[in-house]
């Protein structure tokens, strides 16, 4: 069943890189740089609680939280619009300035 559930977590893999590539078009590395220390961030909050309700034998609250923390992933995505890719000129704010770009 973990194993079933792990497998379901990452078929959602190709899709962050396909937005990664689609938002940041000249700058992927950079947005990919971005997502990845975001993911890694979450590893780092979530090993110390799940480690803390694991060793109060509290496995069905730590794969509660493992879930929730699942689910707000999946909903912050939704609010990532990907048909208006990020511009350099619009990310340094230079047009914002009224400085041409060319």
């Amino acid at each position: 069943m973990l194993a079933a559930c792990f497998a379901c977590v990452e078929l959602t893999e190709g899709a962050f890189w396909g937005a990664a590539m689609t938002i940041g078009r000249g700058d992927t590395m950079a947005i990919s740089g971005f997502m990845n220390t975001g993911g890694n961030l979450g590893g780092i909050i979530g090993i110390p609680i799940v480690a803390y309700l694991s060793g109060q034998h509290m496995w069905r609250a730590a794969f509660i939280v493992g879930a929730g923390f699942a689910v707000a992933s999946a909903a912050a995505w939704l609010g990532i619009e990907t048909s208006q890719p990020v511009e350099a000129t619009q990310r340094d704010g230079i047009e914002a300035r009224g400085v041409s770009a060319g």
